[in-house]
């Protein structure tokens, strides 16, 4: 069994005297029994980090929190907010928003599940096999499965992951590409999944290059399949006419020189950081703690070492890091990494079963590259943005040429 958890915190402004603090909360559980949205009340008066998230805690299952808490959240009725729950750092009023019963998941209800995680793992192993049997490009590197873990974190955004025949991907890349998967997957994605990624656009490129070089060498493929033959047409068409395009491009270095500096951002050096983050187990009066710790670390009286000593909790430095390279480790800190200046730290939050509190300790702001240096990128990304104009413009020129003309029905 889960339920999905929300709560409003209030700490104790004189642990001698706290029936102020009751007394406040008992009049916000009253303001919820009289209709008043939980989590517009939750983000009005927790002092908890989770305000930001109006109160939201997510999914727990039991064991996961201290016994008294663990106790209210698992007897509680659903959207019904909890009495008054004292710890020693303040006072909570919980809500549960639903609950997923525990219970064993019949064959018939997972069968489409099952059956679309098998074609996926089929097709996998035929695009793996298929890229063994033909002969590899003269230049195939990549990076080993058991170092990508590592590289993905601290690796420069330009650092080479793979590369075949022409064709490379950087590390900068494949973060981008992993981005919109991280987010579809939340918590379920695998930490395989960037080797998974990176095979799969190794072994699609190999195919790929191959088919290209057989039928620009006019062999007939004899692809019995016509839809198969056709997609082949048009990843050829799409090919030549990115070729046409980007030298067209590549010719006008006034129009490029002009998109770079409307971009400049997209075509500068990363905002990078130097970040000092402090992990705590998750508990419910360590998260009190750390955000009333923020005052005393940002004025310097506290360091994030006497909080890991205090709460039994790990300090460690990433180095320079990038966005994407911070986002690959830590998803949530990338919200908050930016607006932050060296010397200032991150609200608490939670992240799996420990509490996370940053600082950023240095960072260097992006600087805006020459032409000469993002010129690639600079085409990559006008086409991205103007390649239908571009598309369109190229054909009625071939057509043009060709004496084309479109003659009227009778």
């Amino acid at each position: 069994e889960t339920r999905r958890v929300s709560h409003i915190f209030l700490r104790w402004t004189d642990p001698q005297n706290r029936q102020p603090v009751l007394d406040r909360l008992a009049a916000i559980r009253r303001q919820a029994l009289d209709g008043r949205p939980f989590e517009l009340l939750a983000r009005e008066h927790s002092q908890s980090e989770t305000r930001h998230r109006d109160g939201l805690v997510g999914f727990v299952e039991r064991g996961v929190f201290p016994a008294d808490f663990d106790r209210v959240v698992f007897d509680l009725e659903p959207e019904v907010p909890s009495e008054v729950l004292a710890t020693a750092d303040g006072a909570h009023l919980i809500y549960v928003h639903n609950i997923l019963e525990a219970r064993d998941v019949a064959f018939e209800d997972v069968r489409d599940l099952l059956r679309r995680e098998l074609l996926v793992e089929q097709r996998f192993e035929r695009l793996r096999q298929a890229a063994a049997a033909v002969p590899a490009p003269d230049e195939l590197r990549m990076i080993d499965r058991d170092r990508l873990p590592e590289l993905m974190r601290s690796a420069p955004d330009e650092q080479p992951l793979l590369r075949v025949g022409e064709v490379q991907v950087t590390a900068g890349e494949l973060r981008q590409q992993l981005l919109p998967l991280g987010r579809q997957l939340g918590d379920l994605a695998d930490e395989e999944l960037p080797a998974d990624l990176l095979q799969e656009l190794r072994d699609r490129e190999i195919l790929f290059q191959h088919l290209l070089a057989r039928e620009q060498a006019g062999e007939d493929l004899e692809l019995p399949d016509e839809q198969i033959a056709a997609a082949q047409r048009r990843q050829l068409i799409q090919h030549e006419a990115q070729r046409r395009m980007t030298e067209r491009l590549a010719a006008d270095s006034e129009l490029l020189e002009g998109f770079r500096s409307e971009n400049a951002l997209r075509f500068s050096t990363p905002l990078r950081f130097v970040i000092e983050r402090l992990t705590v187990p998750a508990e419910p009066a360590g998260m009190a703690r750390l955000e009333a710790a923020r005052k005393a670390l940002d004025a310097g009286t506290l360091t994030l070492q006497d909080l890991a000593t205090e709460l039994g909790g790990e300090v460690e430095s990433t180095g320079w890091v990038s966005l994407g390279q911070l986002a690959a480790g830590d998803r949530r800190a990338v919200q908050f990494a930016p607006l932050l200046r060296p010397g200032e730290h991150s609200p608490p939050y939670v992240a799996g079963p420990v509490m996370t509190l940053f600082a950023v300790r240095d960072r260097v702001e992006p600087e805006a590259l020459p032409l000469a240096a993002v010129r690639q990128p600079v085409i990559d990304a006008y086409l991205e943005q103007h390649g239908r104009r571009l598309f369109r413009e190229l054909t009625d020129e071939l057509l043009a040429e060709a004496g084309f003309t479109l003659a009227a029905s009778p």
